[in-house]
């Protein structure tokens, strides 16, 4: 059975799939357009983004600290975001109601996330250069 949350910033369908997957599918309905979700890395699966409403802008660090931002859009559905593990990520709701869903590679782990500050590897205002 699928596993639901929700707080003020969004409402989450998570491991929709449940069993029926080695990896996990999540989808978030996202209201808040101020709230980001970063900085944080998986040691053991990768992530795949994809938005299916609205837009996002999803950051992505390698592992020589390049900081990478992309829109991901409803516009253009062929246009996804890898995040191999390892790989710090987050994402912003760049419009209210946005949708997006991803893929992990492996089912959620509460010890395999790792976290840092959100101003860690950027300003916090680059997190609002691509809005409208």
């Amino acid at each position: 059975q699928c596993k639901y949350n929700q707080d003020k910033r969004a409402f989450r369908l998570l491991d929709i799939f449940g069993e029926q997957l080695t990896g996990q599918i999540n989808v978030h309905y996202i209201s808040d357009t101020n709230h980001i979700t970063a900085w944080h890395f998986h040691k053991h699966h990768d992530d795949y983004f994809m938005c299916l409403k609205g837009s996002f802008l999803i950051g992505v660090v390698d592992k020589e600290n390049n900081v990478s931002f992309t829109v991901v859009s409803d516009k253009d559905l062929t246009h996804g975001i890898w995040a191999r593990a390892g790989e710090y990520h987050g994402f912003r709701c760049l419009e209210p109601n946005s949708i997006l869903i991803y893929y992990m590679t492996e089912k959620y782990d509460k010890n395999d996330i790792f976290k840092v500050p959100t101003n860690s590897f950027c300003n916090i205002s680059e997190w609002y250069c691509n809005d409208g």
